[in-house]
């Protein structure tokens, strides 16, 4: 079932995988059906395994007297690896990191979590599985780890602490959110479809946009403190309303185009001007708070 090409890793130093070493993805599925994500793991230990063996082979004396010079040469270079161990870091670059967290950003988001096979993920990447696997552990760890990347790295935009123009400020804050979520679409749409499997990789796509939603009401107060929104505007509903209305454009527009703002680059615009009205924001209140707060009241 396993077969290896006579590459060297250099950061294992034997003859270990370079893409073609190669674990059925038909064994591994029905692995993961039998066992969940420990299927992953026996896959894992599997290729370790293997790859101990190799290394023992590459050390034997007791080869036959005619050797391929090709093969001779290989083995020569294997056991220049292995003595030189010490002097190798088995840290893996972030670069490839950062490979492999993308490869498997893209693999879930077209085939979810089951049918993201570590081999696809590492195909997509350009690494061998050996090296997914020693970078993350499991299939589940590189999925947590992915998670936490995506929580880690969402773009999420600040309020000015002493807002001066309403429209302006929150039109950009929309604009730059909702790019965010249309650009995670995909993934968004596929952890969404997995819920009741994972809920946790849902609950990990809405961390942006909920904290998005606390600073969002922060901001409110501020407007409501200054006296430029309506003291009894129901900020929570608002709220909710406008971040719903944000989500739903972004994983549902280009299916259900005639149900939001056209155009699209108008859409935060056209967003913002609903929510500030519904607050009781408007021109007037706004002019009157900046003379107040000009003549130091």
């Amino acid at each position: 079932m396993l077969r290896y090409c006579a590459e060297c890793d250099v950061n294992i130093g034997c003859y270990v995988a370079c893409g073609s070493f190669f674990f059925p993805d038909e064994l591994k599925d029905l692995l993961t059906a039998w066992f969940g994500d420990y299927g992953e793991g026996i896959v894992h230990g599997y290729i370790l395994v293997y790859t101990k063996m190799m290394r023992k082979s590459s050390r034997r004396t007791d080869w036959p007297t005619k050797v391929d010079p090709a093969a001779k040469h290989l083995t020569q270079a294997s056991n220049h690896l292995q003595s030189q161990q010490t002097a190798i870091s088995l840290s893996v670059p972030m670069d490839i990191r950062d490979r492999i967290l993308d490869a498997a950003k893209k693999i879930y988001a077209q085939h979810g979590f089951r049918g993201a096979t570590t081999r696809l993920i590492a195909i997509e990447a350009g690494v061998n599985e050996v090296t997914l696997f020693r970078t993350f552990g499991s299939k589940a760890a590189l999925f947590e780890s992915l998670m936490d990347s995506h929580v880690a790295g969402a773009p999420i935009p600040e309020l000015p602490d002493n807002p001066v123009d309403p429209e302006r400020e929150m039109t950009e804050w929309v604009t730059r959110v909702l790019e965010h979520m249309r650009e995670n679409r995909a993934l968004i749409r596929t952890s969404f479809g997995e819920i009741e499997d994972r809920p946790e990789a849902a609950v990990s796509m809405c961390e942006g946009p909920h904290c998005a939603g606390m600073i969002l009401t922060d901001y409110l107060l501020r407007l409501q403190s200054t006296g430029i929104a309506a003291a009894d505007g129901d900020i929570p509903t608002a709220v909710a309303m406008l971040m719903s209305s944000m989500f739903g454009d972004a994983i549902s527009r280009d299916v259900m185009p005639t149900a939001f703002p056209q155009p699209q680059e108008e859409a935060p615009a056209k967003y913002v001007r609903i929510f500030l009205r519904a607050l009781g924001v408007n021109p007037a209140r706004l002019r009157v708070s900046v003379t107040r707060s000009a003549a130091g009241d």
